[in-house]
């Protein structure tokens, strides 16, 4: 079809021409109270506070909740997660260790125990202390035999440092055993 030879249907007069007209103060008196608001400055912007805003939604309680719990678990195993310490046959242990100087000083503690473990005859520990590399290979084992007389005392010992990151020592008395770990502080 040749569409060449057809005319356009248009309104030639003055009647037929379309005149649009745009009245601002007619189109915001049918508008909603909220649009009326913004055009003359009252609408409110919600500016909530910090808490307001962890909880105005229910996605933003979840994950609040989600950090209190995260936070109250890290809290509980930085107060009851010490493997640095223990009682062995109601005599406390703790276990320490720093780096200095390319030398690594250990130190076993052994306290007096509490008055309800008072011992009568002094106890006889065996200390078996292995240093561990970053990937808790046995770069190095020491032993030490009878150490404890029913006072405080201390086994220390110093080792090359060869990046220790972990200390283990395990204790053993009359066939029980403890293990205490704890990292290398650098000084």
């Amino acid at each position: 079809m040749d569409f060449s030879k057809k005319k356009e249907v248009r309104g030639e007069s003055e009647e037929d021409k379309m005149v649009f007209y745009y009245n601002r103060e007619e189109r915001l008196k049918n508008a909603p109270q909220e649009v009326q608001n913004l055009y003359d400055g009252t609408f409110k912007v919600f500016k909530p506070g910090l808490f307001k805003a962890l909880v105005s939604t229910k996605t933003n309680r979840l994950v609040f909740m989600a950090l209190i719990i995260c936070f109250l678990l890290v809290v509980f195993l930085g107060f009851f997660n010490r493997q640095n310490e223990n009682i062995l046959g109601g005599v406390p242990l703790e276990l320490t260790a720093f780096s200095f100087e390319e030398t690594v000083y250990v130190s076993v503690k052994f306290e007096e125990p509490p008055k309800k473990y008072k011992i009568e005859n002094p106890l006889n520990f065996d200390v078996n202390i292995e240093f561990l590399d970053a990937q808790k290979n046995v770069v190095e084992k020491r032993a030490e035999l009878n150490i404890y007389n029913g006072n405080e005392n201390f086994l220390r010992t110093t080792f090359h440092d060869y990046d220790i990151f972990y200390i283990n020592a395990e204790v053993f008395l009359d066939g029980k055993s403890v293990n205490l770990k704890c990292p290398v502080e650098k000084r």
